[in-house]
């Protein structure tokens, strides 16, 4: 199916509406993927089937590895009632706490609520956290959306402390992101540095440009220093290192968005 939408490296929406007279139903479409990337690849997926892309994406967490979890319309509301609100799009760290403040732990604490008692509660994200807890999600799936940035970034298998192996490393991604950016006809005017450190805490450091780019020893010269600032004021190991920058139209216009397709789909 075309409506295809990656949301991570290993991770995507799609859109098989138009595709289940041909190839069946969901679960089928769902069957087949699992199968064929297990006898091409050797690999295991894990997918959920559901009416929209929230109900559907909540439904692949819930058998990993390698499970298949199909959620049908009827009862997208009984699965989600006890899951934790801190499963919830949006609601992070600092967010959780003030909704467990106010009696909200569940997705069914969102479910038994009217809307206009959440939204004197929540405020607009309020509503909407209710419409998802629902499992009303019309949000359509949006294919080759236009990369606002590009990056690369290395997981070390043991910490990495030498200054000179780390340079290296980031060297050569700074290679690779900047042929990457090239390669989608783009320039840069935002470097960032990822960072982590080996008790898992993740750092971000990132420079704004005077001038945009594509060259890689300009993108180079901006990830050293601020690589070098780092290992100044945090000298010790490193367990991640990666660079990202923002992509730009060559011609100083932000890169197009695409059409929006029409919404009222079932993604796998």
């Amino acid at each position: 199916d075309p409506l295809v939408e990656a949301i991570s490296v290993d991770e995507a929406f799609v859109d098989v509406t138009g595709s289940q007279r041909r190839l069946g139903s969901g679960q089928d479409i769902a069957t087949v993927i699992r199968r064929r990337t297990r006898e091409t690849l050797g690999l295991g997926v894990s997918v959920g089937v559901a009416p929209c892309r929230f109900v559907a994406k909540i439904a692949s967490d819930m058998h990993k590895p390698d499970g298949l979890t199909v959620i049908e319309p009827d009862r997208v509301v009984p699965t989600r009632a006890p899951l934790p609100i801190d499963r919830m799009w949006g609601v992070g760290p600092r967010t959780a706490p003030r909704l467990h403040a106010m009696g909200v732990h569940t997705f069914h604490d969102l479910q038994r609520r009217g809307e206009a008692e959440i939204r004197s509660m929540l405020g607009e994200s309020g509503v909407a956290w209710r419409l998802l807890a629902l499992g009303v999600d019309d949000r359509p799936v949006v294919p080759a959306r236009e990369a606002l940035s590009v990056g690369h970034e290395e997981t070390f298998d043991t910490d990495l402390a030498d200054p000179d192996a780390l340079r290296a490393v980031l060297q050569e991604q700074c290679e690779r992101v900047a042929m990457r950016l090239r390669a989608h006809g783009g320039v840069t005017r935002c470097v960032s540095l990822k960072l982590r450190t080996p008790d898992f805490v993740t750092r971000s450091r990132q420079v704004t440009l005077t001038h945009t780019t594509d060259a890689t020893l300009r993108i180079w010269r901006e990830a050293e220093g601020l690589l070098e600032t780092w290992l100044r004021q945090h000298p010790g190991p490193l367990r991640l290192i990666g660079i990202s920058v923002s992509v730009d139209a060559a011609g100083g216009e932000p890169p197009s968005r695409p059409r929006t397709p029409p919404a009222n789909r079932r993604c796998p």
